[in-house]
């Protein structure tokens, strides 16, 4: 199917339980295809032992565009001696109405969250109900768009970290502490330039980053010219400032906007 053919369809009535039991699953498929275009690289899918495996962020984006929401109904930590554990219920609602329900637990007893703090365990017991919540009623959805119906999140302790892959499939390595503080300058000369540079120019460097979070040498290149660009605008409103103190004087020149 081309990418013009990937287009928004109706999804208020999408219902499996119709006579027509076809087109309901054509309905489906159609969804499904032009959904999963918009869920691809490591923050939405995880690459485990050569398999794709959807993150609970595939489930609720793709749940989001068939009107679909989770609900947290109850996250409770259970009484465990020298145990952290944390068991939550989540449904998953069309409206007011609920359309499918799980429950997870999650522990400090587990290899990769004995370190973490209590918060997190709780945050990881509710990702891992709603990833459940949605593969309950709508794993065919997964497996529709070529991925494993279990949700990375639920795959044995030690695996979910297995690798971190991008759309070519290949294992990606995790982020150095350089490489994270990068980021961070980007995002800081982004927010100064609020107001200053062209507001498209920041939405677009923003998405870039986003679909390609490794491009180092690219956000360099892009954290120096920002820069330059603010210093060029911050100059060009010092003088139009100036210049309007001084009436008899023309405007400064606006160049074009990084």
């Amino acid at each position: 199917m081309s990418d013009t053919e990937l287009v928004p369809v109706e999804t208020g009535s999408f219902d499996l339980a119709r006579t027509d039991g076809v087109a309901a699953l054509k309905h489906a498929e159609a969804m499904i295809q032009y959904l999963a275009q918009k869920c691809k690289g490591p923050q939405f899918i995880s690459m485990i032992q050569g398999r794709k495996y959807p993150r609970v962020e595939w489930w609720t984006t793709v749940g989001a565009g068939l009107g679909l929401f989770p609900q947290e109904e109850s996250c409770v930590k259970l009484d465990r001696e020298g145990e952290i554990t944390y068991e939550a219920m989540v449904g998953v609602y069309r409206g007011e109405q609920r359309v499918s329900r799980g429950s997870a637990l999650c522990s400090n007893k587990e290899k990769t969250w004995k370190s973490r703090d209590e918060y997190a365990v709780r945050s990881m017991a509710l990702t891992r109900a709603t990833g459940k919540a949605y593969r309950m009623a709508f794993s065919f959805l997964a497996v529709m768009a070529g991925l494993e119906p279990t949700p990375a999140e639920e795959m044995p302790e030690g695996t979910e970290k297995a690798e971190s892959s991008g759309d070519d499939g290949q294992k990606q390595p995790e982020s150095t502490d350089e490489e994270k503080a990068l980021l961070a300058q980007l995002e800081a000369v982004l927010v100064a330039a609020e107001g200053i540079v062209a507001a498209d120019a920041i939405q677009q460097t923003r998405e870039y980053v986003k679909q390609h979070p490794k491009a180092y040498d690219w956000i360099k290149k892009i954290i120096a010219g920002m820069k330059q660009e603010i210093k060029k605008q911050e100059g060009i409103l010092a003088a139009n400032a100036k210049q309007e103190a001084s009436p008899e004087k023309p405007p400064a020149t606006q160049p074009e906007i990084f």
